[in-house]
């Protein structure tokens, strides 16, 4: 995953994100989350070398027979500690683009999902069609939230299929942009780079001089919220959509 926090393109990748896969970026750069991968990519190494070809290890996908390292590894506490939809945990080290997710499913488990054909290619092999979606709903939480939550959603991606339109990724719409520069400006603070320093990279129209040294405030003040994302409010990505606050507004 390292890469030239300076370098724009370097981030190119993210062009295309869904707001699914923004939340996998915050989420892979948790270090706690990485010492999981690191805890679970160890014991798989050991079963390896111990010649141990256990239906875990058959299971586990995405290995690569090149390198010997598996793309995601059973990990019981992936659901209720992460968040992720299987019991697996993924390579932190993965760069995900919409365009190419070997994946073919969702990453992340939430009461109250949406899936439509043109989302999820699993969908595809359970025969959906592309009049249908499937909203699934968790026993363990109210079902009128659930589907109060994505009510306004259904309706607009009925409305946009009646009129043939391409269906979009509504979450957090405008918000791109903003969490490109969070995530460079993570990646510099994990390469020990000083705020001063990271400023008239990330802003370069921004004045830092003194007294303000508005650059650098705003460097740390963007750190903070990207940290928050990081630390566990990566969850709220998933769950915030820009639709709703679009319809209640008319």
């Amino acid at each position: 995953m390292p890469r030239d926090w300076k370098n724009k393109k370097d981030y190119d990748y993210m062009g295309n994100h869904t707001s699914e896969l923004w939340a996998w970026e915050f989420l892979r750069r948790n270090q706690e989350y990485r010492k999981d991968w690191e805890t679970a990519l160890a014991k798989w190494n050991k079963r390896r070398n111990r010649g141990k070809s256990s239906w875990r290890q058959l299971v586990d996908q995405g290995y690569n027979a090149e390198n010997e390292r598996p793309e995601r590894i059973s990990f019981k506490n992936a659901r209720s500690r992460w968040g992720l939809l299987e019991q697996n945990i993924v390579d932190p080290d993965i760069d995900i683009d919409k365009r190419n997710n070997e994946f073919n499913m969702p990453l992340f488990y939430e009461a109250g999902l949406l899936f439509h054909d043109n989302e999820f290619s699993i969908l595809q092999v359970l025969g959906i069609e592309k009049s249908q979606v499937i909203l699934l709903f968790d026993l363990n939480h109210r079902i009128k939230q659930q589907y109060d939550q994505n009510e306004a959603e259904l309706l607009a991606l009925q409305n946009e299929f009646l009129r043939g339109k391409r269906i979009l990724d509504r979450k957090n719409t405008g918000k791109h942009d903003l969490w490109g520069k969070y995530i460079r400006i993570l990646d510099a603070y994990e390469a020990k780079i000083k705020p001063s320093e990271i400023a008239p990279v990330i802003f370069p129209d921004l004045e830092n001089d003194y007294p303000g040294f508005k650059g650098t405030r705003r460097v740390s003040s963007y750190f903070n919220s990207a940290k928050e994302l990081v630390d566990g409010e990566y969850f709220k990505i998933l769950q915030e959509t820009s639709i709703k606050k679009q319809i209640k507004n008319k």
